[in-house]
């Protein structure tokens, strides 16, 4: 018999790992955009 609450674990902890590092993606993209904006202002 498959343990079905373990592969829910690991599907849900997953998907959870998935949307962090989506987040993290997004967040470290926002940032890099900020820092060049802001190095393109002290060049100017």
């Amino acid at each position: 018999m498959y343990n079905w609450d373990l592969a829910l674990k690991i599907f849900t902890h997953g998907f959870a790992g998935v949307f962090v590092c989506l987040a993290l993606l997004m967040f470290s993209i926002q940032i890099c955009g900020a820092v060049l904006k802001r190095f393109k202002k002290k060049k100017s």
